[in-house]
């Protein structure tokens, strides 16, 4: 996956209006610790020990327990909801895991706005757009995403 060179343009969080290809949306983080890796895969009844067993997880060549994919999925997902707002709906998702995410691990990206598409008749409120993002720990590259995010407009247009 080819990343275009960012423009210097940032996005105002909650707002559609000025998104624009090459658009950078603003960094999201999150600092992982034992109970982030253990309560996403238990709340997903994702039961493989290599998530919430260090012992497990060493066994299998890992540095200790990891973030499982749904957990990836969603801070991935983050970048573009937490700062285009609740009428943001992620629509498309192509995940590339390329590293694990340990406790203490702080991982962390923007979203590079790539493709921008919006209705000739209401532009302010149909608007489609696809976004890639890489994701970073200290040891490097941890994911890579392409996604695609809706503007949800009720069918009713309120």
């Amino acid at each position: 996956m080819s990343h275009p060179t960012p423009a210097t343009s940032q996005v105002t969080p909650g707002r559609w209006d000025g998104l624009a290809e090459g658009s950078v949306l603003p960094e999201v983080a999150l600092t992982v610790t034992d109970q982030t890796v253990i309560l996403v895969p238990v709340a997903t009844w994702d039961l493989f020990p290599g998530h919430h067993s260090p012992a497990y997880a060493r066994a299998q060549g890992q540095q200790d327990m990891y973030l499982n994919t749904i957990a990836l999925q969603g801070i991935a997902d983050r970048s573009v909801t937490d700062h285009l707002g609740a009428d943001a709906w992620v629509v498309g998702r192509k995940l590339a895991m390329l590293d694990s995410v340990y406790p203490g691990d702080r991982i962390a990206g923007s979203a590079l706005v790539v493709a921008l598409r919006r209705d000739a008749t209401d532009n302010t409120r149909h608007v489609e757009a696809d976004v890639v993002l890489e994701m970073s720990t200290g040891r490097g590259t941890a994911l890579r995403a392409e996604l695609t995010v809706r503007r949800y407009t009720h069918p009713t247009g309120h």
